[in-house]
């Protein structure tokens, strides 16, 4: 990775790095052509609602992952 690419990466992750929903939308290749999330626009809204939750400091990343494990089969929990 070059220098330039580099910086622009770590400026990338300060700007998210309070916001997991951002970094969640900018990490994932959402709606790109030839890609498993070509026809996804983001996260469930659950999943959402999560990361917004854990933004917000409502909720811990402890208290985050009972929810998604409480979740049924098939909505989403390994994105």
């Amino acid at each position: 990775m070059e220098n330039k690419e580099a910086t622009a990466l770590i400026s990338w992750l300060n700007s998210v790095s309070g916001d997991p929903y951002a970094f969640v939308m900018g990490a994932f290749p959402w709606r790109e052509e030839g890609t498993s999330l070509e026809h996804e626009h983001g996260p469930e809204p659950w999943q959402r609602e999560v990361l917004n939750l854990i933004r917000d400091k409502i909720i811990n990343l402890s208290e985050a992952l009972q929810i998604a494990r409480a979740s049924g089969p098939g909505i989403g929990k390994s994105a």
